[in-house]
């Protein structure tokens, strides 16, 4: 029965990777032809399912608005629910790897498990940001089927950096609390309650006093297998992949941080209006800033107003994405730490977040242009010199 069970579980982890390879293609393939417009009808639909913030609040003659933007405002929903990603990535990477930790440590697994405990950081910190750095405006939306690709996305992505092995455990899991949840408190339940045992992380079915302890034990056989038998080479990669992640994480918080302090908040939607020499009070418009109003408001409330602005500083300067630069940047910290033996798993989803984010960072330089007359145009759009 125990080898019944094993070949069940091995299936369903071989079809779970699968899974998430199809849905890395598409991802990608998605994002390729909405930036590169190869089939204009579709590709019009897929921009406006991956617009957001600035492009979302465009008005629907603005060359970077997505298409259908006005008649179907019930399919948008609050940017500031970009939160929920990274709850959902929390949980879900946290899941994954509790099972990472309970597994039998090799140097392949060891690795994957590290690129985890990395992508942990990064979702915590993702959180800390949304949560009390940035500022989104008052009205800012993201169209439904964005927000419901972005849930899968952050389930995906910490199944895709487990492990063939912890993939097996996470399986068996889902598989032995179906199996209860259909038998329920039965007698059939109960005969195969010892076999069933879900295989949990042996820290997390601890009682409370021993459970702190697992879990030093798991990370201690963890930095055991990371470094013995020592491996120039995978010593070399490891710490190589984590300086890339935390530089790409450290400039990624520093451009988020630049940004929000742009930004303030109007109470009600907006729609973006150009300054023009008579407001300004002289001969030159002001190109810095281009002032919100809010839609259909009376003359007297359009005085409450808020601001768009160029911004300034460390990549701005050369690229008007360097958040999206920088995540590229992490990704590709955590395929190095993982190592070669998962790059078959991992590099559909590098290739799909690349070509997501060059999607995005297009049309954010393509909406920095048309707004700002005078934006710097030496600046490229992610990456200087190809995007």
């Amino acid at each position: 029965a125990r080898a019944g069970m094993a070949s069940l579980d091995a299936a369903a982890a071989e079809f779970a990777a699968k899974a998430l390879g199809t849905f890395w293609t598409l991802f990608f393939a998605a994002s390729v032809v909405a930036d590169l417009d190869l089939l204009p009808g579709v590709s019009a639909r897929l921009r406006a399912f991956a617009a957001r913030g600035k492009q979302a609040d465009a008005e629907p003659s603005s060359p970077s608005a997505p298409a259908g933007l006005r008649a179907e405002a019930r399919w948008w929903v609050p940017h500031a629910w970009f939160a929920h990603f990274y709850v959902v990535g929390i949980a879900c990477n946290a899941f994954v790897l509790a099972h990472a930790l309970a597994e039998p440590f090799s140097a392949e697994h060891a690795c994957a498990t590290l690129a985890s405990c990395l992508f942990q950081a990064h979702v915590l910190r993702r959180f800390l940001e949304t949560a009390f750095v940035a500022r989104h405006r008052a009205g800012a939306r993201m169209h439904i089927v964005g927000y419901l690709v972005g849930v899968v996305y952050y389930v995906a992505a910490p199944m895709t950096l487990a492990t063939p092995q912890t993939t097996r455990a996470v399986c068996a899991t889902f598989r032995v609390a179906l199996a209860n949840a259909v038998a329920g408190d039965s007698p059939f339940a109960r005969s195969r309650k010892a076999l069933e045992a879900p295989p949990l992380a042996s820290f997390a079915i601890r009682s409370k006093e021993t459970r702190p302890f697992e879990l030093a034990r798991a990370l201690v056989s963890l930095a055991k297998q990371l470094v013995s038998p020592v491996s120039v080479a995978r010593v070399s990669r490891v710490a190589v992949g984590t300086f890339v992640f935390l530089f790409g994480s450290v400039k990624q918080a520093r451009c988020h941080l630049i940004l929000a302090k742009l930004r303030e908040t109007p109470s009600r939607t907006s729609r973006l209006i150009a300054p023009t020499r008579k407001q300004n009070g002289d001969d030159k418009a002001s190109l810095s800033t281009h002032r919100l109003e809010p839609l259909n408001a009376p003359r007297g409330d359009r005085e409450r107003t808020s601001n768009y602005a160029v911004p300034r500083g460390d990549w701005f300067e050369s690229v008007s994405s360097p958040h999206y630069t920088a995540e590229c940047l992490l990704y590709a910290g955590l395929a190095l730490v993982a190592g070669a033996r998962l790059f078959s798993r991992i590099a559909p989803m590098l290739a799909a977040i690349v070509a997501n984010l060059a999607l995005a960072a297009r049309r954010t330089h393509a909406w920095y242009l048309e707004t700002f007359p005078e934006y710097p145009k030496n600046r490229w759009a992610m990456v200087p010199g190809l995007v």
